[in-house]
């Protein structure tokens, strides 16, 4: 049988490929974790959060102003802030679940999940902290 030499070339790139995605494949579910400690952009961050930041969750979720004004950053609100938003929050929330966190240039960002009883609504809620302060809340 005689190949043409633009078969050959298909044939090549094909085999290639294949070759390629099963590298890919191989890398991503044998190495995942030590191959992203290898990328600088990939910063691993704990499966729990810290309990300081579960207590501050929890304590939002509770509408305990003055835990949450004690870890709030005065540059994003004062204690007197906290207790006007708190005063106005027309939800509920009665369960508190962690879906993870993502360190960035601004703070790492603790995502969580409160259950509102009232409507039946999760309400996904991301609390960005520096240190041990919440510097942001979306």
């Amino acid at each position: 049988m005689h190949w043409s030499r633009g078969m050959r070339r298909t044939a090549g790139l094909i085999g290639g490929l294949a070759l390629a995605v099963v590298l890919v494949f191989a890398a991503g579910v044998i190495g995942h974790d030590p191959l992203a400690a290898l990328f600088p952009s990939a910063q691993a961050v704990a499966d729990d959060p810290p309990a300081w930041m579960s207590e501050y969750a929890t304590a939002f979720c509770g509408g305990d102003t003055a835990k949450v004004a004690s870890r709030v950053d005065v540059s994003l609100a004062s204690e007197d802030d906290v207790q006007q938003a708190f005063a106005r929050r027309d939800w509920g929330c009665d369960a508190v679940r962690y879906l993870g966190a993502s360190t960035g240039k601004a703070g790492t960002a603790y995502i969580y999940i409160l259950h509102d009883p009232s409507t039946g609504l999760d309400n996904w809620w991301v609390f960005t902290a520096a240190g041990q302060k919440i510097v942001r809340i979306d």
